[in-house]
């Protein structure tokens, strides 16, 4: 990839530069007379198209009354400069206006209707140049609108209007120029599909190319042109096609068809999408949909040959996908066709992730050393390797910390994970309590290692060390965050803008995000751990809801007394940043009322960034 780009460096800096010979007042002037020749022209052809297309041909005088007659009565259309500029592209449309003209008037007038459009893309192309070159003289010491000048006189049309007539009417219309660099993608696209063009930003990809290849592929009727646009691009792109291409002479309809795991197929929902499909085939329309939608309409289909627990209209839906022949564009296709973009449909019953209880205590041990360590912190923001920020709520709430990629943190990695790991051995949450049995200095430098050291074998060393398969379930989990680089990989991202909460969904886990402050619909984390520890930090950032903190309490009062009490006291432990009535308010947990409200907001207020209270919601509830 470097080589080709430095050869385009080179290739672009040995083009040869033009400058204009003449001055920019004698272009100016040559300009404007040319301009003038050609408005009249092109009006010389309105005048000849509508006297042709209203007129009654020599050989039909017979007929002149009746078809006058139609016309004065509205029963014959007469033809406007819409419907000229229609008739050099929509066959059939001409007849529609006067039926008295035979095959051979009917070729002449499309061929004239053609010319009157090439002359209404020359006035545009004048009218530019003269725009140009007086803003030009306006503003001589910018070389802008002389370059586009230049850019103007030099360019040429490279492609047939007869062999496509939609493109001609397409530039009439937007008023703009088919650039020969354009033709060239859009032509080497149609003659090699599957093929991938890279296009600079600013080269027309959205706006001129794929309108050029969906007029083209339209015409023959004989496929569903189907594009492809990211989600977040998608309303915008079917703005800018009605607006060019449905709400316009070339009377192309856009065509939606969102699809998710959700949908209920039903007899009447799949002929209503047969018919739709079948309509945008006919009427030259274009389906325009987003990723997910295509990856789930594939899955629904494949979903009909597992045999069991499926619907039948599954089936249905495989057979009206089928009978449809797709020609796909993809725009973005660096983005849409990577691998990020996948779409899992779960089949059968849900099962527990295994070794999940050690996973989630393991994550929430390591942030609450981490978070508790009286130098790691301070050190990894003096040498840069991380930022650090917590929030004006009070010390309670857990510190913002996001690591900085780079030299000073890949040096700061391997002393953050030692230190890391020895403060969970020396002051273990009340999940991993059993650490503190482990009083042999052997041992525990064993144990270290198997949780900081890629290259220990831990099927040997916890074979050596001999202890049960449920606290072997804590040194593997502790080992995939620290010495895997889970932690340091999920420390990286940044809150609500690569991950965060989704509120009005059902579940209570990060997901990520498209954007800041964008959660992504359907999407969820592949990996188990990144899973579980975005989640607990996602909470620690945004806190809890009221009706979280609600379960957390109606949980929290359902057990036994002594462990009641306990959890209790690891929420007050963490701190409260509240004032001394409310305190006291809170200070025990038997005072806790279900039906008093105003003691319920006093704890949500006073727990919702409590990190012991979030662990005990994602723990319990």
């Amino acid at each position: 990839m470097v080589d080709e780009l430095e050869n385009s460096c080179h290739s672009h800096a040995h083009k040869p530069l033009y400058d204009m010979a003449l001055p920019l007042e004698t272009i100016q002037s040559t300009t404007k007379s040319l301009l003038c020749e050609v408005t009249q022209k092109r009006v010389d052809a309105e005048k000849l198209l509508l006297s042709l297309i209203n007129g009654v041909p020599s050989s039909s005088m017979s007929s002149i009354t009746r078809f006058q007659l139609m016309q004065a009565v509205n029963g014959m259309p007469l033809a406007s400069l819409g419907d000229i500029a229609r008739f050099g592209v929509v066959d059939g449309l001409i007849e529609q206006f006067n039926p008295l003209l035979n095959s051979d008037a009917v070729h002449a007038v499309q061929g004239k209707s053609r010319v009157w459009l090439q002359w209404c893309t020359l006035e545009d192309r004048l009218e530019s140049i003269v725009a140009h070159i007086s803003l030009a003289l306006r503003n001589p010491t910018s070389k802008f609108n002389q370059d586009a000048a230049l850019q103007e006189i030099q360019a040429k049309r490279t492609w047939s209007v007869h062999e496509h007539p939609d493109w001609l009417l397409f530039e009439v219309e937007g008023r703009i120029r088919i650039r020969p660099r354009q033709f060239e993608i859009t032509k080497q696209a149609l003659a090699t599909p599957g093929s991938i063009q890279q296009l600079n930003m600013g080269e027309g990809k959205t706006r001129v190319i794929l309108p050029m290849i969906w007029l083209h592929l339209t015409r023959a009727r004989s496929s569903v042109v189907r594009s492809h646009f990211l989600t977040a691009l998608l309303s915008e792109a079917k703005e800018y096609m009605q607006h060019r291409i449905s709400a316009s002479l070339l009377c192309r309809r856009v065509y939606t068809m969102p699809f998710d795991r959700d949908v209920e197929l039903s007899e009447g929902r799949l002929q209503r999408m047969s018919a739709t499909l079948a309509s945008c085939q006919q009427n030259q329309g274009m389906l325009m949909i987003a990723p997910e939608h295509r990856l789930s309409l594939h899955l629904k289909c494949r979903e009909s040959q597992q045999g069991t627990n499926v619907k039948s209209g599954t089936t249905m839906l495989r057979n009206v996908t089928e009978q449809f022949r797709m020609f796909d564009v993809f725009d973005e296709s660096d983005v849409v066709l990577n691998h990020n973009y996948q779409l899992v449909y779960a089949i059968g019953v849900g099962s527990s992730l295994p070794s999940g209880a050690s996973r989630w205590n393991a994550a929430q041990a390591l942030l609450g050393a981490l978070a508790h360590h009286p130098t790691l912190l301070s050190n990894l923001t003096k040498s840069k390797a991380a930022t650090l920020t917590r929030e004006a709520l009070g010390t309670s709430s857990y510190p913002r910390l996001q690591l900085n990629a780079g030299n000073q943190l890949a040096a700061a990695i391997p002393e953050m994970m030692s230190k890391l790991a020895s403060a969970v051995m020396t002051d273990p949450p009340h999940e991993l309590k059993w650490m503190l049995l482990e009083q042999d200095v052997g041992r525990k430098k064993k144990l270290l290692s198997c949780m900081i050291s890629k290259e220990v074998n831990t099927t040997k060393a916890l074979k050596w060390l001999r202890i049960p398969a449920s606290q072997q379930e804590d040194i593997l989990a502790l080992r995939g965050f620290l010495a895997h680089g889970v932690l340091e990989h999920c420390l990286k991202k940044r809150f609500r803008v690569e991950y965060g909460l989704k509120r009005s969904g059902q579940k209570h886990l990060a997901v990520p995000y498209l954007a800041a402050d964008t959660p992504s619909e359907r999407s969820e984390f592949q990996h188990a751990d990144c899973q579980i520890l975005l989640t607990i930090l996602a909470h620690y950032h945004d806190g809890l809801g009221e009706k979280d903190m609600k379960r957390s309490v109606e949980v929290l009062l359902q057990l036994g007394p002594s462990a009641r009490q306990a959890s209790y006291s690891r929420w007050l432990a963490a701190g409260i940043d509240v004032d001394e009535s409310t305190r006291s308010d809170l200070d025990n947990v038997d005072k806790l009322d279900l039906s008093n409200t105003k003691l319920l907001q006093q704890a949500y207020h006073a727990f919702r960034k409590n990190p012991e209270a979030i662990n005990f919601f994602l723990n319990n509830c």
